[in-house]
């Protein structure tokens, strides 16, 4: 017993030392790895900083540089404005070669250059190249302060890359002064490798690296200096390699250059992609060193927990354990007057007076189980805890008929509160009947509370309930094919009234009410039979329900006359786009009947309001609707907003401003 004692508390130990140190290494290994993708986000940041400050600087550089040449432009429209002596080709070469540009042109108000410094020039209309749109609304404009600036264009005699700078002039003849400069005045300006300078600065340990990506090729543009030259990703290059970064999230471990490695990836304003990246071989290194030296402080502490645990076993446990143990073979043989008691002040002392608790229970055992057999028959199981002993018994068919899977069983059959908190949770689904549904049974659970002691009775009452349910059924199908059309199986005129009647009695301001009439539908009957007009009532009824498939009652009042109950109370005008769409709906629906017999729908609606309408006047007011919709000329809707009771085909004693009078036009 000593050597299964220590054997199972090292091997707890051990199990629990294991757990915490893999635990607390996890947490290691995340914080390292939360650490590294925090500095890769500074990277990125100091890289972006750097950027944007560079960028910053060559855009005033850029600037200042136009900003020069414009006003070299202007000097030289002011001369030019100033001194006619200067409109020939050679005072504008002496022009160019003072201001130090490559050519200078005079534009009229045509678009044509009519005088330059360069003579091939000459004769060019700037509105008929498209090389020069830039300058087209520069020449037509009547601004004197617009001017244009085009980098890198192409120049039309020689196809050459140029600068172009137009200001306007005030000379009678000339709209435009246009200066040529060579390519080179912006080209390093719009071209500086800005980020290629940034990474290059950045100092980055081996193991790290930032990689600018090109935006729309994906090609790398550049990378940080001190660390291996390249950035590969196993099947992705260019624009797949583009689409795979964007959708990246920030902080994913992948393979790159076929090492594991941290990724963090910021997108500049301009498209490039900066993927800040770490390897995490060092990471792992440090995480196996640190599990190692945890490892070994286990094991001197298991060897230092083994040996004191050996004395102290040894002295205060293993001998009162033999006594017990000597006195519970006692208490089983039949004798209740042995007293369990120990010499030592430990755990075990709590543990003796729960031995002298079951002891005592095992004496009323006979008058509670006299109790829960008493109350047995077929569908009967019981159940018993001890808390004493903290143990529970129960009947064999107690599992089966609560369905027990085995992991609720070992948890239950261990713990009386396990086994008294199951079965009050059960307790709590009961239903007002004090039926339980559980494992497709309904059960009643009968418990009573003694003292250290919890017992009682489950009672199947599934047959009882599976009788009740079937009677129920059978009366609920035989109200259904009482209220049902036998045709179209939509409600039929009583099955319609109930429920609306019902509806109203919880929803009194609520609801809108629809009756359809098939207009000409006796011609069906009369050419093609009563079958053949059934068939287009099914199909109706059908479309009916397809359309309308809201919250609602449909029903068949009889013949071809068809109603509606929609639950929601809609706007006259929501109500109104629903039947214009309805109207166009089922006359494509029923092409061939309207085609072949004119078939179509008169329909006739009302909106539930404030006034708290009975059924009977809600459904008056709708079959007005409807006759005046036929009084229309049929294959139309009317809703009755004005509440119309009136169905006589002759007015007499109405009112002036009768609405009825006023919609059916009579006079």
């Amino acid at each position: 017993m000593e050597q299964l004692l220590l054997r199972r508390m090292i091997q707890s130990f051990s199990i629990i030392g294991f757990v915490v140190i893999i635990i607390f290494s996890i947490i290691v290994y995340q914080l390292k790895i939360e650490d590294t993708r925090d500095k890769l986000a500074d990277m990125l940041n100091q890289a972006t900083a750097s950027y944007e400050e560079m960028k910053e600087k060559n855009e005033e550089k850029l600037a200042s540089n136009e900003n020069t040449y414009i006003k070299r432009a202007y000097a030289i429209a002011y001369f030019l404005e100033n001194d006619e002596s200067l409109l020939t080709k050679k005072g504008l070469q002496n022009i160019k070669d003072l201001m130090e540009v490559e050519a200078i042109h005079l534009i009229d108000k045509d678009g044509k250059i009519v005088l330059s410094s360069e003579e091939q020039s000459v004769g060019l209309n700037l509105l008929k190249h498209e090389q020069a749109k830039p300058f087209w609304d520069l020449i037509h404009s009547k601004n004197m302060d617009d001017y244009v600036v085009q980098y890198e264009a192409m120049n039309i005699l020689d196809s050459e890359k140029r600068s172009f700078i137009g200001v306007k002039t005030g000379m009678k003849d000339f709209s435009v002064i246009q200066i040529g400069l060579e390519d080179s005045v912006f080209k390093n300006i719009i071209h500086e490798d800005i980020i290629k300078k940034v990474l290059h600065r950045i100092p980055t340990l081996y193991e790290e690296a930032i990689v600018a990506i090109n935006g729309k090729t994906g090609e790398i543009d550049s990378l940080t200096v001190n660390n291996i030259q390249e950035f590969k990703i196993e099947g992705k290059q260019n624009g797949e390699l583009l689409a795979y970064l964007k959708e990246l999230p920030s902080g994913s471990m992948i393979k790159i250059n076929n090492e594991l490695q941290i990724i963090n990836i910021k997108i500049l304003d301009d498209g490039t992609i900066l993927c800040a990246i770490n390897k995490t071989t060092k990471i792992l290194a440090d995480f196996v060193y640190f599990i190692l030296l945890m490892c070994l402080g286990l094991v001197a502490l298991l060897c230092v927990y083994y040996f004191i645990l050996h004395k102290i076993l040894k002295k205060y446990v293993l001998n009162d354990f033999k006594k017990l143990e000597k006195d519970v073979e006692e208490l089983m043989q039949g004798n209740y007057d042995v007293d369990f008691k120990i010499h030592n002040q430990t755990e075990l002392q709590s543990f003796s007076i729960v031995l002298n608790h079951w002891k005592n229970s095992y004496r009323f055992k006979e008058l509670r189980m006299s109790r829960i057999i008493g109350a047995l028959d077929m569908h009967v199981a019981i159940f018993e805890c001890l808390y004493a002993i903290n143990n529970t018994f129960f009947s064999k068919n107690f599992v089966s008929m609560l369905g027990l899977d085995d992991a609720t069983l070992e948890k239950v059959k261990d713990s009386c509160e396990e086994f008294e908190r199951y079965i009050m949770k059960l307790l709590e689904t009961a239903d007002k009947n004090q039926l339980i549904y559980v494992n497709g049974k309904y059960v009643t659970i009968r418990s009573f509370k003694l003292d250290q002691e919890f017992y009682g009775v489950v009672i199947d009452k599934t047959e009882d309930i599976i009788a009740a349910d079937s009677i129920r059924t059978e009366l609920l199908e035989t109200k259904q094919l009482i209220n049902q059309d036998s045709l179209t199986h939509l409600l039929n005129r009583n099955g319609f009234e109930e429920y609306v009647k019902k509806f109203m009695e919880n929803h009194p301001k609520e609801g809108t009410m629809i009756i359809f009439d098939l207009d000409n539908f006796k011609k069906v009957n009369d050419e093609m039979g009563h079958p053949e007009g059934d068939r287009l009532l099914q199909e109706f009824a059908n479309r009916l329900q397809n359309y309308f498939a809201l919250d609602a009652y449909w029903a068949r009042l009889g013949g071809d006359e068809f109603v509606i109950f929609i639950k929601n109370k809609l706007e006259v005008d929501e109500l109104h786009t629903i039947l214009n769409n309805f109207m166009t709906y089922i006359r494509s629906e029923l092409y061939y009947y309207y085609k072949k017999f004119l078939i179509s729908t008169s329909v006739g609606a009302i909106i539930q309001d404030n006034h708290q309408y009975t059924y009977d006047e809600l459904y008056k007011f709708a079959d007005v609707a409807l006759y005046i919709a036929k009084h229309k000329g049929k294959n139309t809707y009317y809703i009755n907003q004005h509440h119309i009771t009136c169905m006589k085909d002759n007015c007499e004693y109405c009112k002036d401003d009768c609405e009825r009078k006023k919609m059916l036009g009579i006079l």
